[in-house]
């Protein structure tokens, strides 16, 4: 996030004009920097450039501290959107068809969500003998979910634990 973003408010412009656009966003048009603070004065608004790299530089006129709420709340989504969690869903070897496909059902929401998922089969006890068991279940939702997802790390066996890890394409 852009914390340290700084503004040319008001007086603090270094333009001799400026193209302005009012509360409504139209385009006013080019004007000189006093003729824009007027505007700005007699709208009891703030006259904040938007855009310095412009020539003439863009300003608008608003309310500068709701201008800056918006602007942190446009940065905190853009975040929000970006970060990616792993989902984890975990089973035994002896599962059942009808809750394998709702683990299943339940993956496809999170990758359509932008999650990773990680899918885990749990041995306990004798069944860790039957490692092919478990395998042959992660194969199956890989073959169920090849059109929404694609492997991040392929089938693994670790503590009991054999594991998967698919991210959406």
């Amino acid at each position: 996030m852009a914390k340290n973003k700084y503004y040319q408010v008001n007086e603090k412009i270094n333009a001799s004009e400026v193209r302005l656009i009012d509360q409504e966003n139209e385009n006013v048009g080019v004007v000189s920097l006093e003729e824009a603070l007027k505007k700005a004065k007699d709208a009891e608004l703030d006259l904040v450039v938007v855009a310095e790299s412009a020539n003439p530089p863009v300003a608008r006129l608003l309310e500068f501290r709701h201008f800056l709420r918006q602007q942190k709340d446009q940065e905190r989504k853009a975040a929000r959107k970006s970060r990616t969690e792993v989902k984890q869903l975990r089973f035994g070897p002896n599962i059942a068809d009808h809750d394998l496909s709702v683990r299943i059902k339940r993956a496809r929401s999170f990758l359509k969500d932008g999650d990773k998922v990680k899918f885990t089969v749990q041995f306990k006890g004798r069944m860790v003998r039957n490692k092919d068991v478990g395998q042959e279940k992660l194969e199956r939702i890989l073959t169920e979910l090849a059109e929404e997802a694609e492997i991040e790390k392929e089938i693994w066996f670790e503590n009991r634990q054999m594991m998967l890890i698919i991210r959406p394409k």
